[in-house]
């Protein structure tokens, strides 16, 4: 902390300035008081999370009553590796008026401040711009997969394309972060892919904005003939986990292949972070990437909400959002065809499955996504530690079921560890940042 006086077109002002977690605490703002400041000014790089931008501006104005003084709040934009900073630098006067720039807005405004005798006034104000939480959670990844992409020099972007809801969501992401140009998808479709699926992935790749490259590369021959090479080694087929690992290994390689061969093109990972904390992924396989940016959301709680909100946008687009999106990007969302609205709407009322084995079903490994990820927030994100019991007694569950989820989360720490860096969004991100277990 500290302070620093200036002479200004009206006379002499006095700016104390403090760095990020000194805003916390009552007394650097009462020292920088006492040391003459007329304006506090909080220098951050402080991390989005959701919900923090109300606590954010609750703890400012208990700052700003305490000391009688405005506060001008200068935060970074953009994301490096697996944290992102929303922006949001405002100004916030003793009347309780406020002018903050909007989420992902990068550069300067000019904003005027007047001195009529009882202290610096804001003279223009402008509101928080409030988002609903699956546009603000959708903007939020899309800053963080874009500056790790481009940061680390990346020309452009393959994923796998199945036509479920987590490899559409990052299709769909990725072409409004970038454009279709940029974008490759990869359908790999073995033995047990249904039509349906295929399907839906070609629609979708083909309705948004110009279309975006989608090929198909069945993975049936490399999948029986590792089936064969196993039956010849050990003299017995594989089981059944390896069989399905096995799938998500090609599916992997052929990814990997594909971006080796074209130079600096980033695998992008498609694993929620439901799936990720139970351990619902293959390594080396789905979880594979160079980045995911679904990392840190949940199934039921985010993904399906944000594929709802991306679909009422290309049916119904709502201004304010579509406003901040390009001026963050400085790129509009893309436009959904007829065909890929319907393919939307298909991936996001079909029951999930991975499709490794006939009839699957993700339920016949894990519980219900509502259900499930009611248990991993409380876990997870809920800001007081809880034990099992008082987790399944606050849920109605069964504590034998909380249990069992406790233990598979635990048992799940060494593919996390070597999964792909991807955006923090919630209190507590399945990252190494975040996580000190074991």
């Amino acid at each position: 902390m500290g302070v620093l006086r200036f002479q200004a077109a009206g006379g002499a002002v006095t700016l104390g300035f403090c760095i990020c977690e000194d805003i916390w605490f009552d007394d650097v703002t009462h020292d920088l008081r006492e040391m003459g400041a007329e304006v506090i000014v909080s220098l951050n790089a402080s991390p989005y999370a959701i919900a923090k931008g109300n606590f954010r501006r609750r703890l400012f104005a208990q700052r700003i009553q305490e000391t009688g003084l405005p506060l001008v709040y200068v935060n970074q934009v953009g994301g490096n590796d697996e944290l992102v900073w929303e922006g949001c630098s405002a100004i916030m006067d003793p009347a309780g008026a406020i002018h903050e720039m909007e989420i992902g807005a990068e550069g300067g405004v000019t904003v005027p401040l007047a001195d009529e005798g009882r202290g610096f006034r804001l003279t223009e104000t402008r509101a928080p711009v409030q988002l609903t939480d699956p546009q603000e959670r959708y903007l939020v990844v899309g800053l963080g997969l874009r500056d790790y992409i481009e940061k680390n020099g990346f020309q452009d972007v393959v994923f796998g394309l199945s036509g479920g809801a987590n490899s559409t969501l990052v299709a769909a992401l990725a072409a409004d972060v970038f454009g279709p140009a940029k974008v490759n998808a990869v359908m790999m479709p073995s033995p047990y892919t249904s039509s349906g699926s295929n399907t839906r992935a070609a629609d979708f790749a083909a309705g948004v904005g110009g279309g975006f490259s989608a090929i198909s590369l069945p993975i049936t021959t490399e999948y029986e003939a590792g089936l064969a090479k196993f039956r010849n080694a050990f003299g017995r087929d594989m089981g059944s986990l390896a069989d399905e690992n096995l799938q998500a290994q090609i599916r992997g390689n052929t990814l990997s292949a594909i971006s080796n061969d074209h130079g600096r093109r980033a695998i992008l990972g498609t694993s929620n972070k439901s799936e990720i904390l139970m351990g619902y992924g293959t390594l080396y396989g789905d979880m594979r990437g160079a980045f995911n940016p679904l990392k840190d959301l949940y199934k039921a709680i985010d993904v399906f909400p944000i594929l709802e909100m991306r679909l009422a946008q290309a049916q119904n687009p709502d201004p304010l959002f579509a406003r901040i999106w390009e001026g963050a990007f400085g790129k509009p969302l893309e436009a959904y065809d007829a065909k890929a609205q319907a393919a939307l709407r298909a991936v996001i009322d079909v029951e999930p499955s991975a499709e490794l084995k006939h009839n699957q079903r993700d339920t016949d490994s894990l519980p219900p996504y509502p259900r499930l990820d009611a248990v991993l927030w409380e876990m997870e994100d809920a800001k007081e530690r809880q034990t099992d019991a008082e987790i399944a007694e606050k849920l109605g569950e069964p504590l034998a079921f909380v249990q069992d989820i406790r233990r598979r989360v635990r048992r799940a720490e060494f593919k996390r560890f070597q999964s792909p860096p991807g955006p923090k969004v919630h209190r507590k991100s399945p990252t190494t940042k975040d996580r000190r277990f074991p």
